[in-house]
């Protein structure tokens, strides 16, 4: 699924060999990572545009 690879790479990139004092830090990590993710088009297409997964609307026939 794409959304694996979108925290594959925040997991990688953000929170790699990492110890946090306390869920808030980690939130904040999180967020941080999510920021940068959406403001880098390409990248978030090249980890999450998969042609032969087309996901149709729930209520197409």
């Amino acid at each position: 699924m794409p959304v694996e690879h979108i925290w594959e790479d925040i997991r990688e990139n953000h929170f790699y060999n990492q110890v946090f004092q306390s869920l808030d830090q980690v939130e904040d990590v999180l967020c941080q990572g999510l920021r940068e993710l959406c403001s880098d088009c390409a990248r978030l297409r090249s980890l999450t545009f998969f042609p032969h997964l087309r996901i149709l609307p729930l209520n197409a026939t």
